[in-house]
């Protein structure tokens, strides 16, 4: 939450700065002007128009937990609002190698 008050900005998490504070603000503040839908079919995981938008892809597949977040990520990278391409890969890769340990420590 972010409040300005006779020109300065103030964040009521704490260990915000400013600057911190106000690029959020100002993220939030595009995706309302935008009608940026965040919950129902996010044009970032496909869009209610894709035939295949990642939920249905998971559901689908029967993918699980760690599986079904590789498939998420991978499917939203460099279509997120400010959120980085190679972010999202890397965090596909994490869940990716977390199942792959999973998989080897019941193998022993």
């Amino acid at each position: 939450m972010v409040e300005i008050y006779k020109g300065n900005v103030f964040s009521k998490l704490k260990g915000q700065t400013q600057l911190e504070a106000l690029k959020k603000a100002l993220v939030k503040a595009e995706e309302l002007a935008k009608g940026y839908e965040k919950v129902n079919h996010p044009k970032h995981y496909g869009g209610e128009d894709c035939k295949h938008e990642a939920i249905s892809v998971i559901e689908e597949w029967n993918l699980g937990f760690h599986l079904g977040n590789v498939v998420k990520y991978i499917s939203r990278a460099g279509n997120k609002p400010n959120q980085s391409m190679l972010d999202d890969l890397k965090k596909a890769q994490w869940y990716l190698e977390r199942r792959i340990e999973m998989l080897e420590s019941d193998d022993e």
